[in-house]
């Protein structure tokens, strides 16, 4: 172990090795943070993009849509559009041993 990192020492002390560990460690930190900061906006949604402070983007942004947003500042905000529909369906025994079938359909709508 000691003479791993003895080796490690040796490679890190020649001045093209670091040249080339920061420019790894640049790009991989500059692709990460690109990757980081492109927010999708799910179907049926519009986006708003909020910062720290909570101001909002004057813009909207439509489902499907790539937003870029700040990962550390910024934060993608997915509002509803489509109201909700659920459908429940029993079945009942009636008084007279007929199977009944009940359905009941509730739509929710966002506010």
């Amino acid at each position: 172990m000691a003479a791993r990192a003895a080796r490690i020492a040796a490679w890190l002390r020649v001045a093209d090795n670091q040249k080339n560990l920061a420019r790894f460690v640049g790009g991989m930190t500059v692709c990460t943070m690109s990757l980081m900061s492109l927010k999708r906006v799910t179907p049926g949604h519009v986006g708003l993009i909020e910062d720290r402070q909570g101001t909002l983007r004057p813009y909207i942004y439509d489902d499907g849509q790539l937003v870029l947003a700040i990962p550390f500042w910024q934060r993608c905000i997915n509002i509803r559009l489509i109201p909700v529909k659920k459908r429940f369906i029993k079945e009942y025994k009636s008084k007279d041993g007929r199977d009944v079938e009940v359905r009941l359909l509730c739509r929710l709508q966002p506010r």
